[in-house]
């Protein structure tokens, strides 16, 4: 099971329950932790203004 912490207050919290992410094949978060690694990309939707 998979529950929210992150608030507007607090924003930057890693939901309970994920232990491990895998993006494009590549672990980003291993044992609940970041690995440092960036293999995806940003995709923006037509209402991003920019910044």
């Amino acid at each position: 099971m998979m529950n929210r912490i992150a608030t507007y207050a607090n924003p930057h919290q890693y939901a309970t329950g994920v232990v491990d992410v895998f993006v494009n094949g590549t672990q980003v978060v291993k044992d609940g932790e970041h690995t440092g690694a960036l293999p995806g990309r940003v995709v923006r939707g037509p209402g991003w203004k920019g910044g």
